[in-house]
């Protein structure tokens, strides 16, 4: 509830609040599913970290060992003495690239959008106001995901989130052994070039369907050409969030356990049919995390449910057609979050 209420108190709009895009589908984590996380608890690993995992994985947060990365030692180090909701927390001081060696690094005068990349002069000029610039140049040293965890003996997540602007498919290509064993892994991705060069979205759907990885939920966010036109517009994608899950046939060598861990966080992001195509593959999950009673119910539900829902449907439908356009310049799935 937390969620829907910032979005109606707290914020001008809800889309200020971010809400997580699996709202409608998380979930309560029943007795035995929450037994098996103490003894297996989740691992995340957020490179392009803003302090905290994504709110899509909060009824996991405290069975989380959440993993952070941030370029800033002293980020990090004010992150680590902050409470938080995981089982466990680490800040580490790393900027995650392709390799080790130094690279030329980017600082926005809006720090978040800071990028190894240099601002692309057309997506300036057509979707910013002036704001998208420059404010000074550094050199940074890189290391890659794999070396990272060989390093400081971490344990491979399970779910892994890239959010570095710009640079997610090098952070990738420097992560090929922790990708091996990770079921679930979000990308930001570009549809357009925001960032001079930059890899796109097709580039970065190829390296996953190469790794074994099928795109499972694409999180759109539209922006308009508010240079040109401040009035309403729908807007074109320009860039989201890509969930990416591992096929069902590319699981060879990936744990048991792990794959308990993958079928709760298909559950969590709404893909029950598929969590329980998994289960009907590999029957030892079922005695550790007694999914197929919950599962069974979803797919069970009654005719008059399905009837109550489809008619309240067809409202919400007539009031979003009468309501015509929410008047964001951009505007997210976020924002809507039903689907």
């Amino acid at each position: 509830m937390k969620f829907l209420f910032d979005a109606l108190f707290r914020h001008v709009n809800h889309y200020g609040a971010v809400l997580p895009y699996n709202l409608n589908w998380q979930i309560r984590l029943w007795e035995r599913a929450q037994k098996f996380l103490r003894d297996h608890p989740l691992v995340v690993c957020d490179v392009g970290a803003r302090g905290s995992a994504p709110d899509e994985l909060a009824p996991f947060f405290s069975s989380t060992l959440y993993h952070a990365f941030d370029a800033d030692a002293e980020e990090c180090a004010r992150l680590n003495r902050l409470p938080h909701p995981y089982r466990g927390f680490r800040a580490l001081p790393y900027f995650i690239g392709r390799c080790s060696g130094t690279t030329p690094f980017n600082l926005f005068k809006e720090r978040g959008e800071s990028s190894c990349y240099k601002p692309a002069q057309r997506f300036q000029d057509v979707f910013r106001r002036g704001d998208f610039e420059v404010d000074a140049a550094i050199e940074m040293e890189t290391v890659s995901l794999d070396e990272v965890h060989a390093r400081e003996g971490m344990d491979l997540p399970d779910f892994l989130k890239l959010d570095t602007q710009g640079s997610e498919l090098e952070v990738l290509q420097g992560a090929q052994g922790v990708i091996a064993k990770a079921c679930m892994v979000e990308i930001e991705v570009e549809f357009l070039e925001m960032y001079q060069g930059q890899p796109l979205f097709h580039d970065v759907l190829k390296f996953m369907h190469d790794q074994g990885f099928d795109l499972l939920y694409l999180n759109r966010v539209m922006g308009q050409r508010i240079s040109v036109f401040d009035g309403v517009s729908r807007g074109q994608l320009i860039f989201g969030d890509a969930l990416f899950g591992r096929r069902e046939d590319c699981l060879a060598g990936i744990a048991t356990e792990r794959l308990a861990k993958y079928v709760l966080l298909l559950i969590n992001y709404g893909l029950r049919d598929y969590a329980y195509h998994l289960m009907l593959l590999h029957p030892g999950l079922e005695p550790l995390i007694g999914a197929q009673n919950f599962l069974i119910a979803q797919k069970n539900r009654g005719r008059f449910r399905r009837l109550l829902s489809s008619q309240l449907d067809k409202l919400i439908l007539l009031l979003l057609h009468l309501r015509t356009y929410n008047g964001l310049s951009y505007d997210s799935d976020r924002s809507w979050p039903a689907r």
